[in-house]
């Protein structure tokens, strides 16, 4: 599936009741997916202006998993992982899946997330990694996961964001860290039954307009944009912090011929799946 072309203006993420009434008057778009009825038609009848199906709540569905193993259409499917710890087990389902199609496994930071990375990667799937409001042992299971995928020789796939924030340590970030989790709303437009929902794109603009004064000063400012102070400006960055240093520390070191790390990350108006 070749969608590597530029988008005009933001990309839209429409449930799928609306893109059924409005792909007409649309170049280009994503249909959110959380209900088998959908899941099922969309697999079988995707317009040509559909880049990807971002799915939620699904992977416990095992036959709708068999059914896009089919040949009968190549859309690519982001694969949303809400509880990982859980979820983990079910991903083995994707391996003929992938096989006939993209298919991206984004992961929700939530505790046992590490467990549902390795299944991933042990795949051979990419994955991104979702922050969500995290303490302590969050940051650290994400300093674990990032050890992961620096040094365990097997794994061949891409990990975001930290491959992103790897290439941004050569030079201006390609891709900055709300657009690889695609809450970036000049680039990402997210509808929910009626509207453009803002929550994400709210904060964003907010930074914009006026950031985090621990942010303006911080080092990695470029690829990280405040995005962990979204939540609360309060919240001490020491775990990210320590995150980001060793992606530094780190980047002189990669091997740039590894698959993992030497794909361009830009998603500013591409789709990420390809």
């Amino acid at each position: 599936m070749d969608t590597s072309e530029d988008l005009p203006g933001a990309l839209p993420f429409l449930p799928s009741t609306i893109a059924k009434e409005e792909e007409q008057g649309r170049e280009a778009y994503v249909v959110v997916i959380d209900n088998v009825p959908d899941f099922l038609w969309w697999i079988q009848n995707p317009e040509p202006k559909v880049q990807w199906l971002e799915v939620q709540d699904l992977i416990g569905v095992a036959e709708i998993w068999r059914n896009a193993a089919g040949k009968e259409t190549d859309v690519a499917i982001d694969l949303i992982i809400e509880k990982p710890e859980k979820e983990a087990a079910y991903l083995s389902r994707l391996v003929e899946v992938s096989n006939v199609r993209d298919i991206r496994v984004s992961i929700k930071t939530r505790p046992g997330f590490l467990k549902a990375l390795k299944m991933a990667t042990s795949l051979g799937l990419p994955v991104r990694l979702l922050p969500v409001h995290m303490g302590k042992a969050g940051f650290k299971e994400l300093a674990h996961a990032l050890d992961y995928y620096l040094n365990d020789p097997e794994i061949r796939s891409p990990v975001e964001f930290f491959r992103s924030a790897l290439l941004s340590e050569e030079g201006p970030a390609t891709a900055h860290l709300w657009q690889v989790i695609e809450d970036d709303s000049t680039v990402f437009e997210r509808w929910d039954s009626v509207v453009p929902p803002s929550d994400a794109a709210e904060r964003y603009v907010k930074y914009l307009k006026r950031p985090d004064p621990e942010c303006r000063k911080c080092r990695h400012l470029d690829f990280c944009r405040g995005f962990f102070k979204q939540w609360d400006p309060n919240d001490s960055c020491k775990g990210i912090l320590k995150v980001y240093d060793k992606i530094t520390e780190s980047s002189q070191n990669v091997d740039k011929s590894d698959s993992r790390f030497t794909v361009d990350p830009s998603v500013i108006g591409k789709n990420p799946l390809s």
